[in-house]
């Protein structure tokens, strides 16, 4: 599915997924970042996480690293002020991913 075939409701959970991260930015003093638990099937770990503060757009893909990953750079591609890095466990166990505005933008806000 491209972007203009992106849902409402889609575009909306997007939008306000980028905004919770602006805000978790500021609050946090420049970045933002999750560590998400990976289960042995390979999928990340979601249980418990829904409606809550943790993963704040994670809930929009399904539980693939490829999924999130995805979701991500559609957040950046619409928030091009974003800037997501990953890292992953060696092991397999968890996923990481850090997010911060870009660096122009904060010389701006200064």
């Amino acid at each position: 599915m491209n972007r203009q075939e992106e849902s409402p409701d889609i575009e909306a959970e997007i939008s306000a997924s980028a905004q919770g991260l602006h805000e978790r930015i500021k609050q946090s003093g420049g970045q933002y970042s999750e560590t998400l638990n990976i289960l042995p099937s390979g999928k990340i770990d979601l249980s418990g996480q829904k409606d809550s503060t943790l993963s704040l757009f994670a809930n929009l893909a399904d539980e693939s690293r490829e999924s999130i990953m995805a979701r991500a750079k559609e957040i950046q591609d619409r928030f091009p002020d974003l800037s997501f890095n990953f890292e992953m466990d060696p092991h397999g166990k968890w996923l990481k991913y850090t997010v911060s505005e870009k660096r122009e933008n904060l010389e701006q806000a200064a």
